[in-house]
Formats: structure tokens, C-alpha cells, sequence
């Protein structure tokens, strides 16, 4: 049980940090909404997160190199919802 909540801790960081980028991005005359491809980010620690956003709405979450979640995705405007295929949260 500990081990998956640092998972999900670990693969909320990674979001957090997707967020961030998405504030602090330049603006441009047509906001792209697709999170499709790769994003990743190394903590100050060394860990490296990634995440996975497909064109068919399925994402996975990886922790250097390793896969620890998979699920699927939407965006509806403002929203942004995970569903993790192991637990359904």
C-alpha cells in the first residue's frame, strides 16, 4: 500500500509540474489543448518522471524509465481528468 501511494504522489508531482509549464507558457494566437506526447521532469533529487499522452485518451506514468501507472486521459476546457486503470480513482 505505501509503495502505490508514493506512486501516485510521485505521478501527482509530475502533473503539478505539467501544470506549471502549461501557466508559464509564452502565450500564442492559437492555445494548443492536446497533452498528446511525451513530458517529463527530473526533480531535484535526480528522479526522473514521464508521462505519456496518446491520441486514443490512454496515458502512462513512468519513474526513471520504469512504468508505475497506466490509464486513460480527457480535457474538457479547463479540466483536466486521469483515470488510473489499477485502482479505477
Amino acid at each position: 500500500m505505501k509503495t502505490r501511494m508514493t506512486q501516485l504522489l510521485l505521478f501527482a508531482h509530475l502533473f503539478g509540474f505539467l501544470a506549471t509549464f502549461a501557466q508559464n507558457a509564452p502565450p500564442t494566437a492559437e492555445p494548443s489543448p492536446s497533452l498528446v506526447g511525451r513530458w517529463q521532469n527530473r526533480s531535484p533529487k535526480g528522479v526522473v518522471g514521464m508521462a505519456v499522452f496518446r491520441a486514443d485518451s490512454s496515458c502512462s506514468g513512468f519513474v526513471n524509465g520504469k512504468q508505475f501507472v497506466s490509464g486513460t486521459y480527457y480535457v474538457r476546457q479547463d479540466t483536466f481528468h486521469i483515470q488510473d486503470g489499477a485502482c479505477g480513482a
